[in-house]
């Protein structure tokens, strides 16, 4: 058999494990998930699926793994450019989140994997800590971790509500909602200190 073939074979069938997951996603949690769920769902033996996974972690892993790779080029090009604007971050992150709508509609749901959006938010903390401090602020570590954890969790609290109105609003219009409140309560606490 022609090489093209067994990598469409492996595709299609590394595709439709993947989606077979998502969709259980929907009903119960990854704990609660197994091989044979998933083989049920698929239409696929187990021992196609132990020929590419040794388990449904490995294969909720290899998917975020993927994502957060994903993630990572967004936020690179964000890092190294002379001037950073984090609106036009959060447009391309949102266009990706709702490029990608079916996958992270799970990720922010009930069932979805927390530790996916903690390593997200983990990335993110170092970057804006130490933007922030490049501001030369006075503000003390504590207040900065306190207004990041301010902003980020609102955050993922809006980016939750999004996908459960079906993405009502543009990812311009949430981006544009979520960097005026982060930038307002931000240089509140700048001019706070001024004075």
């Amino acid at each position: 058999m022609a090489k093209s073939t067994l990598d469409r074979r492996t595709k299609y069938t590394k595709m439709v494990l993947q989606n077979s997951l998502f969709e259980l996603l929907k009903q119960k949690s990854i704990d609660k998930i197994t091989v044979t769920d998933i083989c049920h769902l698929a239409d696929i033996n187990r021992g196609t699926f132990y020929y590419y996974y040794t388990d449904v972690f490995v294969l909720l892993n290899q998917i975020e793994n993927e994502l957060y790779e994903n993630f990572l080029v967004y936020f690179n090009q964000y890092l190294e450019s002379s001037e950073r604007n984090t609106y036009l971050l959060m447009i391309k992150l949102f266009e990706y989140l709702k490029q990608e709508k079916k996958i992270f509609k799970v990720f922010f749901s009930q069932n979805g994997d927390k530790d996916f959006i903690k390593r997200v938010y983990l990335t993110a903390y170092t970057s804006v800590i130490e933007e922030w401090k490049s501001q030369k602020t006075n503000l003390d570590p504590q207040q900065l971790d306190k207004i990041f954890l301010f902003v980020a969790n609102g955050s993922i609290s809006l980016i939750q509500n999004w996908f459960d109105t079906s993405l009502k609003e543009s990812p311009e219009e949430l981006a544009s909602f979520i960097n005026n409140l982060s930038e307002f309560g931000y240089h509140h606490f700048l001019k706070k200190e001024k004075n």
